[in-house]
């Protein structure tokens, strides 16, 4: 009878003490399934927000990176000649990280401006 009870009770009602030992036991493993379904929406809240977490510092690690190679592009391209405010905002368009490597490559070996900015305008710069 005390079955029943528990069975037709309320969520409330449902943890009253039915003085059943079979009932105590239903009792404490649905308290346990809960408990593991809890933790186991906890854990997955968790792991979203550490992915959440990870991927915006991996995003602002390229834009820092991007940044940090710009300006080292800059700089080399300052020991061939003075630069331009025009190419100063070209190069500061350049969107990719691989595009800023690859022209810090053909900057190292230009032997002019002129050659470097080419060389830009081929990349659509």
């Amino acid at each position: 009878m005390n079955f029943l009870k528990y069975v037709g009770a309320e969520l409330e009602e449902s943890q009253n003490d039915y003085s059943d030992e079979f009932v105590k036991r239903l009792q404490k493993s649905v308290e346990k399934i809960k408990f593991d379904r809890e933790m186991g929406r906890r854990y997955m809240l968790i792991e979203e927000l550490m992915k959440e977490e990870y991927n915006a510092g991996k995003a602002e690690g390229k834009t820092e990176a991007l940044g940090n190679a710009k300006a080292v592009l800059e700089d080399l391209l300052s020991e061939i000649a003075p630069i331009s405010d025009n190419l100063k905002g070209r190069v500061s368009s350049i969107k990719e990280l691989e595009d800023v490597m690859h022209l810090t490559i053909k900057a190292a070996k230009a032997d002019s401006l002129d050659m470097f900015e080419k060389e830009l305008e081929k990349m659509g710069y």
